[in-house]
């Protein structure tokens, strides 16, 4: 390659306009800060953890779960973000979002442009089409920790692979974390297991591949090294405070449908997801017609990561990451194997007022990327935002003021809100989903929001407050068992029984009824840490 200071000005002016775009749009992407719905709840569980001293014990917020054995398979990653939150509020996690995110991205793209440079355009070009679909993964939930894991674990298994077996001594640590941090864990030990399997049959068939992967084909010496990677890092998964059973619980949530659950479904073939499908297909290309070294395991590792990334949409950046590490080199061989067929194009481009003209483009979509990062509808960029169409600020608001409190039937995405903004408030249901709910009061909710039935594994009657969607099934159910509304907007309505410790509360009014003004703004994430971070009490009253 050419040094930089040799290139004519437009080709040097080309290059750093087509890096400043990239950086900006990854900035734009990375640095969404609209708080995800469990937000509230990993920040207050990490710091009652802190606050607490240990991790194992029964529910204690939540009145239809009351005593249920929780298996938390992210604990450690809450009480980072809650000590985060403790020691620098909302504009704390913001920052540590960004460093997690463009950390992970920073040394992905390092590692595919490979130890001597010997990529960088393509790595970042890949990069560019990839890094709308690799963002989703970057909000402030334990899943960071899963998507920095990964791109470690990748980077050390080419270097055993590669016969640096000394790296093999790090992985299994590496697992004993990342089984504390976050359940995606098993993706990390799948990998492992894919690599072992992969490498063991190509050396023991080597004619299940086509001659040119032959340049790769393993030693049978190596196996049994991989062999006991595996097994190793199989074991380190124990290494938490529920041993067994948090490996059980957590291969079980794997496999267990929620088609209520958006980010669990599988992804579309549509507009949105365009990059996603545009990228794996290039990439499938590229590895088929690159004549550079191809390693069976990684092939199969990539294949692995998108069919999870098409079955459920919460892996899709799994897939993005990891390509962008082991795919460069075969993009950018294919690309010059392509090149003597594209001379038009390339001549076009080597003129220097295509050079120019193309500049200017890269330099107006770079600023005006950076300009919406810091505009509208964004109203604190360098905090957490809540957003008050999406989560019920005004009616949390309306019941804090006129003091309903009291046992809460509460809406799945806004239980955790509940939770931080309302302690006297005890949720029936919250985001916490299987780790804090047996299954019966699972299922009891997903059919009373429907409005199919108030199912007897949940005491419907104990409630003295619900918080629920304006114009959903659970207010027609609720309505017809008695209840009456008291407050309303487009988003969330506010209910009480006729009978209870409310049931004076504007009896004979019609509900106060609020329109889009309540729905409007960003109110900025809370500071100061949750009444319930320091409670150590439970707050379900005894029966």
């Amino acid at each position: 390659m050419k040094k930089i200071s040799a290139l004519p000005v437009t080709l040097r002016l080309l290059q750093a306009s087509f890096v400043l775009a990239v950086v900006c749009f990854a900035w734009l992407r990375v640095s969404d800060n609209t708080v995800d719905n469990d937000l509230w709840g990993h920040v207050l569980y990490g710091q009652r953890y802190w606050n607490q001293g240990h991790v194992r014990g029964p529910e204690m917020l939540s009145w239809t779960a009351a005593g249920f054995d929780i298996v938390n398979h992210e604990y450690l990653a809450e009480i980072v973000m809650g000590w985060v939150h403790r020691a620098a509020g909302g504009t704390g996690l913001f920052l540590y979002m960004l460093a997690m995110g463009l950390g992970t991205v920073a040394i992905a793209y390092r590692a595919g442009r490979g130890p001597d440079r010997a990529w960088p355009w393509t790595t970042l070009a890949l990069l560019a089409a990839s890094v709308n679909f690799i963002a989703v993964g970057f909000a402030v939930r334990p899943q960071l920790f899963t998507t920095l894991a990964l791109v470690i674990e990748l980077i050390w298994l080419r270097r055993i692979v590669a016969g640096r077996f000394a790296w093999a001594f790090l992985l299994p640590p590496l697992i004993a974390l990342w089984i504390n941090f976050h359940g995606g864990v098993l993706a990390g030990i799948l990998v492992i297991f894919v690599m072992a399997a992969t490498e063991s049959a190509h050396a023991f068939s080597p004619r299940a591949l086509p001659a040119a992967w032959e340049a790769t084909r393993p030693s049978r010496r190596n196996l049994p090294v991989y062999w006991a990677l595996f097994i190793t890092a199989a074991l380190a998964l124990l290494l938490n405070p529920w041993g067994g059973e948090l490996l059980r619980w957590n291969i079980a949530a794997t496999m267990r449908p929620r088609p209520q659950i958006a980010e669990w479904h599988p992804l579309a073939l549509s507009a949105a997801h365009a990059p996603f499908y545009g990228v794996a297909l290039i990439s499938l290309l590229a590895w088929s017609f690159s004549r550079q070294p191809r390693k069976a395991w990684e092939a199969a590792t990539l294949l692995l990561l998108a069919a999870m990334g098409f079955l459920h949409q919460r892996h899709v950046p799994l897939f993005g990451l990891a390509n962008l590490i082991l795919s460069p080199r075969h993009l950018d061989d294919a690309a010059r194997r392509l090149a003597p067929h594209c001379r038009s194009l390339i001549s076009a481009f080597a003129r220097p007022v295509v050079q120019a003209a193309a500049s200017a483009a890269l330099l107006v979509a770079g600023g005006a990327s950076l300009v919406v990062s810091f505009s509208a509808p964004k109203e604190h960029p360098f905090t957490m935002e809540v957003e008050r169409n999406v989560y019920p600020a005004a009616a949390v608001e309306f019941i804090r003021t006129h003091q309903l409190f009291g046992k809460t039937i509460t809406f799945f995405d806004w239980g955790q809100q509940n939770l931080w903004e309302l302690p006297l408030n005890p949720v029936s249901f919250d985001g916490r989903f299987d780790t804090g709910y047996p299954p019966p009061v699972i299922a009891a909710h997903w059919d009373f929001y429907e409005g199919k039935a108030m199912r007897p594994e949940v005491n419907w009657s104990e409630a003295e407050v619900a918080l629920l969607p304006t114009g959903g099934g659970g207010i027609t159910l609720l309505t017809q068992a008695g209840w009456r509304p008291v407050y309303s907007d487009p988003l969330a309505t506010v209910l009480v029984p006729l009978h209870g410790a409310h049931a004076a509360f504007r009896a004979g009014q019609p509900p106060l009824s609020r329109g889009a003004d309540a729905l409007r703004g960003r109110d900025p994430f809370p500071d100061a840490p949750a009444a319930l971070a320091t409670a150590t009490a439970s707050l379900i009253p005894p029966r």
